[in-house]
């Protein structure tokens, strides 16, 4: 399999930074779709209780987080992926009744669900509540096939670069010839923790090139953007709670390209970034 390259493709729009096309007709239907959100930060707290790390108030999530995640259910249902990606935290306070409630929406979708906790669903330092509401779910640190497309989890990536490293390597050891390799990133730490993946850790970027590993997908509670470390794409998710407000990154596996969508309207033409093989 080539090396998978971020590119605009050859079509334009004035409303966007990066190209929106369309495919052609050899290339219509994508191998696999892919629903990717982050930071659900649901919570049964009262508004005036809700505080951030810092303390500042953030009592909004007590109406945009239920609000989004219906919003995101009833995305899900008109977009039908093969698999639904939930970057964490899922959770604001990390409690027993913040877990049962954001559980909730879980039921309600109709794909293959994979969770990784984010540092506010580790209740005193634990992720016991965590397990205990999202275990069927859970794929931290794990493997995953969704048609042919190969899906690594890495929640330790940025406090571990090198155990992270080791363990993807043995992993990507027993998968043979994906259509493409997607990483998905987090830490395991404080969300606002400074990295300790950098250009030394040579390992992981011999990596990246040996295996063909395609884009990296982060969690942020804010903006999503996209960029480069690297070699490697990098598209951040925002919180479908805090700035994505419902909103979904839509990931279309094609056999030359990977397409992905930020899609908060199923009716409304998409936000479209292409990464296409040269």
């Amino acid at each position: 399999m080539n090396r998978w390259q971020l590119r605009p493709l050859l079509c334009a729009s004035l409303l966007v930074v990066i190209g929106v096309c369309q495919h052609s007709a050899a290339a219509d239907q994508p191998i696999a779709t892919i629903a990717v959100l982050s930071n659900p930060y649901i919570t049964t707290l009262p508004a005036d209780q809700i505080v951030d790390e810092r303390g500042t108030p953030r009592g909004f999530l007590a109406q945009t987080g239920p609000d989004s995640m219906r919003k995101t259910v009833a995305l899900l249902k008109q977009i039908k992926p093969d698999a639904v990606v939930i970057l964490g935290s899922q959770t604001w306070s990390g409690s027993q009744a913040d877990f049962a409630a954001a559980a909730e929406y879980l039921v309600e979708i109709d794909a293959p669900i994979y969770t990784t906790p984010g540092h506010l669903d580790r209740s005193g330092g634990s992720l016991e509540l965590y397990l205990q509401h999202f275990g069927p779910y859970d794929a931290s640190q794990s493997s995953k096939l969704v048609k042919g497309v190969q899906l690594l989890f890495a929640d330790d990536l940025h406090l571990t670069p090198d155990t992270a490293t080791t363990r993807i390597k043995q992993q990507l050891a027993k998968i043979e010839k994906p259509q493409a390799v997607l990483l998905f990133g987090g830490k395991a730490g404080n969300e606002f923790s400074r990295s300790k993946l950098t250009a030394k850790h040579a390992a992981f970027w011999s990596m990246i090139e040996t295996h063909k590993i395609a884009l990296r997908f982060e969690p942020t509670r804010y903006s999503h953007q996209v960029g480069y470390e690297e070699t490697l794409p990098i598209w951040t998710v925002g919180s479908t709670a805090w700035s994505a407000r419902g909103a979904v990154s839509v990931v279309r596996v094609f056999s030359e390209t990977i397409e992905i969508a930020e899609v908060n309207d199923y009716t409304q033409p998409p936000f479209r970034s292409a990464f296409q093989i040269q």
